[in-house]
Order: structure tokens, then C-alpha cells, then sequence
């Protein structure tokens, strides 16, 4: 899968599961119900990230399977230099 096919949201950890596990919520909607599980991506398991708890997270969801959710990045605040220089998330929040 190209990583253009992909759909990506920003959202908010709320809980820490089991198993590299997280309960995440939407950020930027009037949603506020809406809660998924998603698991981290395999580059930051190999690189030992730690997502604590009301991180910021760039969440991945693949377009063939809307059942698959995948953390790809993790933001620690929001004046972070990563969440100013990424052009993706900027669009996102100012949509």
C-alpha cells in the first residue's frame, strides 16, 4: 500500500492498553464520543517510542480495510517543531 492511499487524522490518546494497544479519540471534530483501538506501527515498535497518555498521535487508516488502524507518529505537545513542519496535519487543522 502507498502511503498516498492511506487516510490520516489526528487524535488524542486516552488510554494505554495491552500489547502496544491504545484507546484514542477524535481531536478536531464535534464528535467527542468517538473512541477506537489502534496499535502502533511497526517502525516505532522497533525503535522502542514510547505514547503516553494525552499525546497527540497522526493515526493511519487503511482505505481497503477501515477496520485497520495504525499509529504512525506521535506529537508530544503542540508547539512541537514536528506538528508545525508537517504540511499533512497542517491542512487537517485548518480545514
Amino acid at each position: 500500500m502507498a502511503k498516498s492511499d492511506s487516510i490520516i487524522v489526528l487524535w488524542e490518546v486516552i488510554e494505554c492498553l495491552w500489547n502496544a494497544s491504545f484507546k484514542v479519540k477524535v481531536l478536531k471534530w464535534a464528535v467527542e464520543w468517538l473512541e477506537i483501538l489502534c496499535q502502533i506501527n511497526w517502525k516505532m515498535r522497533m525503535h522502542y517510542i514510547k505514547i503516553l497518555l494525552w499525546d497527540l498521535v497522526k493515526v493511519e487508516i487503511s482505505p481497503y480495510s477501515l477496520d485497520k488502524w495504525r499509529i504512525s507518529t506521535r506529537f508530544r505537545w503542540w508547539n512541537d517543531q514536528k506538528l508545525k513542519d508537517d504540511q499533512d496535519l497542517q491542512d487537517f487543522l485548518t480545514e
